[in-house]
């Protein structure tokens, strides 16, 4: 009994002392999620929008992307991600780059902002990570 006291209390210390540790922070230089991202509202300059631009992308582990847009109109190339940004580089055809800061990254949701300047346009993506079975 005596022996059996001791192991509850040792498990209850190595629980407590887990339940102390602070979370790693997740950010896309580290462990961007692979997948299949749709987009599930954006915003215009401020102004929440009824059809997307970007209707979803898929990010590939050997660095690879397939981007739709809300044409159908595909793009194909390489992604790289920093700590606050990810640029999607098309391959071929007009070799189109994809700037987007990230405002905020999660396992599951992601919130990217995309400024065009020469329109002086502003658009935050609000998306989803759609299919993490496959990944």
């Amino acid at each position: 009994m005596n022996k059996l006291f001791k192991h509850i209390i040792v498990l209850g210390l190595v629980l407590s002392a887990f339940s102390c540790t602070d979370p790693e922070e997740f950010t896309a230089a580290k462990n961007m999620p692979y997948g299949d991202w749709e987009v599930a509202e954006y915003f215009v300059n401020g102004q929440t929008q009824g059809s997307y631009i970007l209707e979803r992308f898929t990010l590939e582990r050997d660095g690879t992307f397939i981007l739709v847009d809300s044409n159908d109109v595909l793009f194909h190339g390489t992604w790289t991600s920093t700590e606050t940004s990810l640029t999607l580089t098309e391959v071929g055809g007009s070799s189109q780059v994809f700037d987007f800061e990230i405002v905020f990254l999660g396992p599951e949701k992601m919130h990217l902002r995309q400024v065009i300047s020469g329109l002086d346009l502003e658009i935050r993506y609000l998306m989803n990570w759609s299919n993490a079975d496959n990944y």
